[in-house]
């Protein structure tokens, strides 16, 4: 299991998906960053979504026809290398965010669709490059984050704890282990974004 930091996956509608897979969408915006150094990657988790919305398969990082399609809802659909976070406050004399207006239409949002998101609170636009969509959509098991657990008294009913007299009925004594060794496969996507690994 070959474990890569820092990575972050980031939950995003399909149509934002649509726009970032086409390339329109160099800029994905959020209310808070990640405590890490750029470049970094991050993984692109397609929210499920009651409209069908279909993604466009790539081959070798070209659009490879309007005639193939996949879907991805509910998968993480690719990844990209975020090589810088630009910061944009909100300016209560324009009544507006400090944003450019080459900057805002890479957002593919509006000034008034920034401040229904922001309300006037500091948003970050993360910038899009090295931009790569699966030609298979990936599970979200396929990803891990790391327990924050001390130890394993604070790990409740977690389904990833282990008994030692239930996995070595031979040995005296009882006891408890972590059987993903604190690397818990993430069951559902993260509201915004949050720090994982990926196995290879």
């Amino acid at each position: 299991m070959n474990l890569i930091l820092p990575s972050i996956i980031q939950s995003i509608k399909p149509f934002h998906c649509g726009n970032i897979a086409v390339g329109r969408k160099g800029y994905e915006i959020r209310k808070t960053k990640p405590n890490i150094s750029t470049p970094f990657k991050s993984y692109i988790y397609c929210t499920k979504d009651k409209i069908p919305f279909l993604l466009p398969t790539y081959s070798k990082g070209s659009f490879a026809g309007s005639d193939i399609w996949k879907n991805g809802h509910g998968k993480v659909i690719g990844e990209y290398i975020c090589d810088e976070i630009r910061k944009w406050v909100f300016n209560t004399e324009t009544n507006s965010y400090n944003i450019s207006d080459d900057d805002l239409a890479l957002t593919c949002l509006t000034q008034e669709q920034l401040w229904k998101y922001g309300k006037g609170k500091t948003l970050y636009g993360y910038h899009i490059t090295n931009l790569k969509i699966y030609d298979e959509p990936k599970e979200l098991n396929k990803f891990y984050t790391i327990c924050n657990k001390d130890d394993l008294d604070q790990c409740g009913d977690c389904k990833y704890i282990e008994s030692y007299s239930a996995s070595f009925p031979c040995e005296d004594g009882g006891g408890w282990w972590c059987s993903v060794d604190n690397k818990k496969p993430l069951t559902r996507p993260f509201q915004s974004w949050g720090y994982v690994y990926e196995i290879d």
